[in-house]
């Protein structure tokens, strides 16, 4: 007995040109596309675009509270034992500084009404660009005791390393010796490192003084570090509108000590 098998081959039917050609871009984007865009949004290669806590872990990164685990991994389903823990809580937490400020002045020149240091918490091998925020204050009062040339203006801003930080001076303008005249400033600006950095209060007239004009002023030098910006990010808010800065009679920054 025989038994006849017959086999059909047929060929597989392909789209037709401009679909196949079509087809073929498509899966070239997706697979170049995909990933870069991966690496736009994300700081650490296991932490996706989709998953809902990329935003935090982004934050944390970028305000140096957590550096990841190595590799350029952030390991988020690591257990954190209690150092790991307070190391956190150490960089994430705000700090505080103040320095009380009685300082004297005669004549006319700028004078360091007060200053202090302050130590980010950024720890070695945070993500680059690790920022986090610095906020200054100078509060208190002006008392002359010579005002022989007056009605005087004089003004205060803060430095932070020389550099100025507070970019709208306060002024106040004096008319009466031995009354208390109320002079403040402050400011916010973004830190890096993990380098102390000096704040400073510098007095200056903006007109109407002599040689001997005297004053003192009496208040505090405040500065807190704070991880996060007003939207829990890394972004410092633009400042909002306040009174014109002073031009021409605004002084150059104090120079550094180094």
């Amino acid at each position: 007995m025989k038994i006849r098998v017959d086999l059909t081959i047929e060929r597989p039917r392909l789209p037709a040109g401009p679909r196949r050609r079509s087809a073929a871009v498509a899966a070239v984007l997706l697979a170049v596309l995909l990933p870069s865009a991966a690496l736009a949004n994300h700081i650490f290669a296991d932490v996706p675009a989709a998953d809902p806590f990329h935003q935090n872990i982004s934050n944390v990164a970028n305000a140096g509270v957590a550096a990841g685990c190595g590799g350029g991994k952030y390991c988020p389903d690591a257990a954190v034992t209690r150092e790991q823990m307070a190391a956190f809580l150490n960089r994430g937490l705000g700090r505080v500084a103040e320095a009380p400020v009685q300082m004297s002045s005669v004549g006319t020149g700028q004078v360091i009404l007060g200053q202090l240091t302050i130590t980010p918490g950024i720890p070695g091998g945070a993500v680059v660009g690790a920022k986090q925020f610095m906020r200054a204050e100078i509060s208190g009062s002006v008392r002359f005791t010579n005002i022989s040339n007056c009605p005087c203006t004089l003004a205060v801003y803060l430095t932070a390393d020389g550099s100025p930080l507070s970019q709208v001076a306060t002024a106040t303008t004096v008319t009466t010796a031995s009354t208390y005249w109320p002079l403040n400033s402050s400011g916010v600006i973004q830190v890096t490192g993990t380098q102390p950095v000096t704040v400073r209060a510098v007095g200056y007239y903006v007109g109407g003084a002599t040689a001997t004009t005297a004053y003192t002023y009496y208040g505090t030098l405040d500065a807190e570090l704070y991880p996060f910006g007003s939207t829990g990010g890394n972004v410092l808010a633009p400042a909002a509108a306040g009174p014109s800065a002073l031009g021409a009679h605004n002084p150059l920054a104090v120079p550094r000590d180094d």
